[in-house]
């Protein structure tokens, strides 16, 4: 159990494409984690706008039957925004989740989120130095025994996300280094000079901050 008082919340998406840029949601999911401790969780399917092609139902075993009566993306994104709220987000190559969330979005003519993130698939790798045979997801939680385990789905997922995250932050504790955010990286919204939220718009809640995915600098233990 880690120290650090920041409220995160840990979230993942399972979506049509691995291309983020035409990917459509099809099952959102967050932890929430203040200190290592999970004090809530959410998972939606959600129905696109086009076909689950049979590559992703492979995978996830997501089907389109399953899908019918979900809410629409629009309705999904509202309600996850509204229980993200300003908390830290944290995911696995969160980029990805973030470009997804942010062109969803845009399509749907809704507000983009705007919280800061913490990337864990670029902190493990710095931390491990290369060290691992590849950095799936699966793998890491293998190798380093986390209490979860990734099924491709995305309630599973997160928890495994947040399990490695607690992982990264106590370690970080240990070697005397505070999570500090070291490249920020501007998510779709900012790539596009589109115009952010402000505090009047209800769909975010009000962050001051430019949002930015933090790249956590390898950890030395001297």
């Amino acid at each position: 159990m880690t120290n650090d008082q920041t409220a995160y919340a840990v979230i993942d998406i399972e979506a049509t494409s691995a291309d983020a840029t035409l990917a459509e949601p099809i099952e959102i999911a967050a932890v929430f984690v203040t200190a290592g401790v999970c004090h809530g969780v959410f998972s939606m399917l959600t129905r696109p706008g086009q076909v689950v092609p049979t590559a992703v139902t492979t995978l996830t075993g997501i089907t389109n039957a399953m899908l019918i009566n979900a809410p629409p993306t629009a309705d999904a994104l509202v309600t996850f925004a509204s229980l993200i709220g300003d908390s830290m987000l944290a995911g696995y190559n969160l980029s990805y989740d973030r470009t997804v969330l942010d062109i969803n979005s845009e399509r749907c003519g809704l507000p983009f989120m705007i919280n800061d993130g913490v990337d864990t698939m670029s902190w493990v790798q710095s931390v491990t130095d290369g060290h691992l045979r590849d950095y799936k997801l699966s793998t890491i939680a293998a190798a380093l025994r986390l209490p979860h385990r990734p099924k491709h789905r995305a309630l599973p997922d997160a928890l495994a996300t947040a399990d490695l995250l607690d992982w990264l932050i106590t370690r970080s504790n240990a070697a005397g280094r505070r999570l500090w955010p070291s490249v920020p990286s501007a998510p779709y919204s900012l790539r596009r000079k589109r115009h952010m939220p402000t505090r009047s718009d209800n769909f975010v809640a009000t962050h001051t901050l430019s949002p930015r995915t933090i790249i956590v600098p390898p950890l030395r233990a001297d």
